[in-house]
């Protein structure tokens, strides 16, 4: 039975090691790309949208090894369907990247999953610089983030906003806001990973024939009844507010309305993997 934490280098049990010394000797020798899925009983959720974002990772970051990513893809999935490692579901699997000795090789860490608080109070933090990042790319780099985190020690989360583009993400999660019946997003162009998570909602919300659109608000400009939403693949979809501030009985309705529908997106997931 495996035992967590746990590492694993490639598929196979060789190589394991703490996880301390991987993030010190190993992740901090450079950029690295990654992605962090939840495993159940069933299987990885969503994996083809994470795999498709390791694609894209090696497509810019490693696009010598290109040719290597069906062997890589094939060993991640039969890694993820080990009955061993359902058997300790629900898990935190993050896969990793790197480049080691002119090889592109693939780590697992794999973490039981915490449980998390389903409201989320949020500081909002100025952050100009996102315009310059890759939207396409998912990198190790969280350093500034969780030094603001510690900053604002009474958050549950550290929301990035740029003066122009209103609301861009928090420290790891993506946002949308609902305000009616219209969902509202950051503009990708502003640096903005769409998250794999995200991604999986947007779809189902457009096969119900809802409407999105792409403009960014700012903090100051959410209205009473407007549900500011955060997601990752790991904790789904939480609603926050801002530090201080209550949710009110229509918020709280109109997010349960939200999770239906994420239910029916996690529903058609498990169906097709």
């Amino acid at each position: 039975m495996l035992k967590l934490p746990q590492i694993f280098y490639d598929h196979k049990y060789r190589d394991t090691v703490p996880s301390d010394w991987l993030l010190s000797k190993a992740f901090l020798r450079g950029v690295h790309a990654f992605t962090t899925m939840r495993v159940q009983t069933t299987g990885a959720e969503f994996w083809s949208l994470h795999g498709a974002r390791l694609e894209a990772s090696i497509s810019k970051l490693y696009p010598q090894f290109l040719n290597q990513w069906p062997v890589l893809k094939t060993d991640i999935i039969n890694f993820l369907k080990r009955d061993d490692l359902r058997a300790l579901a629900p898990l935190s699997v993050r896969i990793s990247l790197i480049d080691q000795a002119s090889e592109l090789k693939w780590v697992a860490i794999l973490r039981p999953l915490e449980s998390a608080e389903e409201f989320l109070q949020v500081s909002f933090v100025q952050d100009q610089r996102r315009h310059q990042r890759d939207p396409s790319l998912k990198l190790a780099d969280y350093s500034l983030e969780h030094e603001l985190l510690q900053q604002n020690i009474e958050a549950d989360e550290i929301v990035f906003e740029d003066p122009k583009r209103g609301m861009l993400s928090g420290t790891v999660h993506s946002l949308f806001v609902l305000r009616e019946e219209t969902l509202f997003l950051p503009d990708p162009s502003a640096g903005i990973l769409r998250g794999v998570y995200q991604q999986a909602f947007l779809n189902k919300w457009q096969q119900a024939n809802r409407i999105v659109k792409i403009r960014g608000i700012k903090s100051d400009e959410l209205e009473t009844n407007d549900l500011l939403v955060l997601s990752n693949s790991l904790k789904g979809l939480r609603l926050a507010s801002k530090m201080g501030i209550s949710l009110n009985e229509t918020q709280r309705r109109k997010f349960k309305e939200l999770q239906s529908l994420e239910s029916e997106m996690i529903d058609d997931d498990q169906k097709t993997n």
